[in-house]
C-alpha cells in the first residue's frame, strides 16, 4: 500500500528538482495540514483545493524558489505506515538544532516541533526538512545547509564547525550568509541611487520603476521578488530587501542602465559613488 505521505513529499521533492511551479496530489486533511505547516513556515508560496466528481479534491502547492533555486532541498518522510515514530514533549527531534523543522501529529493538530513543544504535547513524527530559515518582521529567507557542516543553536547563537579541514573556508563563508539573513529579515539592507542629468527622472508605475534616462522611451524595471523599490524624489532611487545579494543585484541592473560617464557624471550611480572624472578632449 502506498504511503500518501511519502508521495506527497516525493511530488514536493521531483517538481522542486525540475523547476516546476505547482505540484498536484490527490487531496486529503493530513496532506493540506502539512502543507499549511509549510507554507506557514515560509518552505513553500501557497496551496489550493480543487473539489473534483466523486466527492474527490486535488491539492496543488505553489512551490517558492530563491535566486533560482528551491527553497525546500531536502524533505524526509521520518514516520510511515509500517514503522509508527511517536516521540514525547521531551524526546521531539530537534532537526539542526532548531533551525530546520520537523512536522508533528498531535492531539492538537498537526504543527512545527517547535509548536509541539510551546504546547506542551508529543506525537507522531511525520517528516522534517533540514533547511534553515531565518524568519523576521521583514521576511524569510532560506539556506541549504552545505554536506559536511554542523550547524549548533544555544541561547540564540549559532556556532558553526566541521570535521573536514578542507571545509573549513566554507564555514566563514556559511556565517557570514547567516548573519546577513539574521540581519536582513530583522533591519533589512538598502541601497540608494541617483540620477545625475538633465530630464533623467524616475518614477513608480505600481511596484515597478519608470526611468526616463535620455533615450527615445522610458526603461521599465520590473521589481524582483522580496525586493521593494522607492522614490523619495524623482531622482532619488530606493532599493530595499531583507536579502543582501537581492538588494545588490536589482541596484546594480538599475545602474547598468545609464552607467555614469567621466566626462560630467550623467548617469545612474550609488548615492556614495565617487566619480572620477576626465578632462574633456581639446580642439
Amino acid at each position: 500500500m502506498t504511503d500518501p505521505i511519502a508521495d506527497l513529499l516525493v511530488r514536493i521533492k521531483n517538481a522542486a528538482a525540475v523547476g516546476k511551479q505547482t505540484v498536484k496530489a490527490p487531496s486529503s486533511k493530513i496532506k493540506v495540514a502539512i502543507a499549511q505547516v509549510l507554507k506557514d513556515e515560509g518552505y513553500i508560496a501557497d496551496l489550493r483545493v480543487t473539489a473534483l466528481e466523486n466527492n474527490k479534491s486535488e491539492l496543488e502547492i505553489v512551490l517558492k524558489y530563491f535566486e533560482g533555486k528551491p527553497v525546500i532541498a531536502t524533505l524526509k518522510r521520518f514516520s510511515r505506515s509500517g514503522l509508527r515514530q511517536y516521540r514525547g514533549k521531551s524526546e521531539l527531534p530537534k532537526v539542526m538544532n532548531g533551525l530546520g523543522i520537523s512536522i508533528i501529529s498531535t492531539s492538537k493538530g498537526i504543527m512545527t516541533d517547535a509548536q509541539a513543544r510551546q504546547l506542551g504535547v508529543g506525537g507522531e513524527v511525520l517528516c522534517f526538512n533540514d533547511n534553515v530559515i531565518a524568519k523576521g518582521p521583514k521576511g524569510t529567507l532560506s539556506l541549504a545547509k552545505p554536506a559536511g557542516i554542523n550547524i549548533n543553536v544555544e541561547n540564540g547563537v549559532a556556532t558553526l564547525s566541521t570535521d573536514n579541514v578542507d571545509l573549513i573556508p566554507l564555514t566563514g563563508t556559511v556565517r557570514a550568509i547567516l548573519s546577513n539573513m539574521v540581519k536582513g529579515v530583522s533591519e533589512g539592507f538598502e541601497r540608494k541611487l541617483e540620477l545625475v542629468g538633465v530630464g533623467y527622472r524616475a518614477a513608480m508605475q505600481g511596484k515597478d520603476l519608470s526611468l526616463s534616462l535620455g533615450y527615445s522611451h522610458p526603461i521599465v524595471f520590473v521589481a524582483p521578488e522580496g525586493i521593494t523599490i522607492t522614490t523619495p524624489t524623482q531622482t532619488e532611487i530606493l532599493v530595499q530587501g531583507a536579502d543582501k545579494q537581492a538588494v545588490g543585484e536589482a541596484a546594480a541592473k538599475i545602474r547598468a542602465f545609464r552607467k555614469p560617464e567621466p566626462y560630467k557624471g550623467k548617469g545612474v550611480k550609488y548615492s556614495d559613488e565617487v566619480i572620477i572624472r576626465k578632462e574633456a578632449k581639446k580642439a
